[in-house]
């Protein structure tokens, strides 16, 4: 009797969908190489679950937030060296 009625309780077995591949990009932004685009800002586009461009397809990519941090960085450095050279002046 006891066994019946946790059965009962149970949420009733729901068969997975064997086909995920209705997914296509996954939350991971990135800059393409192939279209990204000349301009100064670059063209973002998403990672597809197979591991490449949304948009065309390309595997040669970076991911968007790298490139993000390399520029912080490259700002932060150049920051630096500009306010060593103030103080080399006086």
């Amino acid at each position: 009797m006891l066994k019946r009625l946790l059965r009962s309780l149970a949420a009733p077995e729901v068969p997975l969908s064997p086909d995920r591949s209705n997914i296509a990009t996954i939350g991971v932004q990135i800059i393409c190489g192939d279209c990204a685009g000349d301009g100064l800002i670059p063209h973002k586009t998403y990672l597809t679950v197979k591991g490449r461009c949304d948009v065309c397809g390309g595997a040669s990519f970076v991911l968007a937030s790298e490139l993000a941090i390399n520029q912080l960085f490259a700002r932060r450095v150049a920051a630096r060296k500009s306010q060593t050279r103030l103080h080399a002046i006086k």
